[in-house]
């Protein structure tokens, strides 16, 4: 899912604005201090970036090495199918990888 750069802004607004909401009622009803609400969002905030990055870079290597198997699969059933008798064309080998499946056998989807 690709969020373009105004919903993302209009969404990092928003949990800004709830968070000063939610720390406002905490530290009125004397459940926390304003410095502990601060070090807490500061901490998240510092965290979340990190993780986002470690969750991308995740998704993006399994992307890339869905790719390579099914490359390879199209590859293997090209030889051996008997219909590779010289280089495939590229638009042939790409319709192929596309429309192959993107799993890896015994990995699940």
């Amino acid at each position: 899912m690709n969020i373009s750069d105004t919903d993302w802004e209009a969404i990092k607004s928003l949990v800004r604005a709830l968070l000063v909401c939610v720390g406002a009622v905490l530290v009125n009803h004397g459940v926390t201090t304003n410095t502990d609400w601060q070090s807490l969002v500061g901490s998240i905030t510092a965290a979340l970036p990190i993780m986002w990055g470690m969750w991308n870079k995740y998704q993006l290597e399994r992307a890339a090495q869905d790719r390579e198997h099914a490359a390879v699969n199209v590859g293997i059933a090209l030889a051996t199918s008997g219909t590779a008798a010289g280089p495939v064309p590229r638009d042939v080998a790409l319709q192929a990888v596309q429309n192959a499946p993107t799993t890896t056998p015994g990995k699940g989807p």
